[in-house]
């Protein structure tokens, strides 16, 4: 009972872990998609292109 214990208990660290890294990884697109936008931004890009951008971070 108690070895059953540990690994249900090591089974959902384990899924901790991994959603844990793939939300880092999700938040890492995402901040890239802003700084793409804040960089247009500032080059003054053409509407269209930077209302293209922000749809993208909406997709993830």
């Amino acid at each position: 009972m108690k070895h059953d214990a540990a690994v249900k208990k090591k089974k959902v660290e384990t899924i901790q872990v991994i959603y844990k890294i793939n939300f880092i990884k999700r938040m890492n697109r995402i901040e890239g998609h802003i700084k793409g936008i804040k960089n247009m931004m500032t080059r003054k890009n053409f509407c269209d292109d930077i209302l293209h951008q922000i749809q993208q971070p909406k997709q993830h």
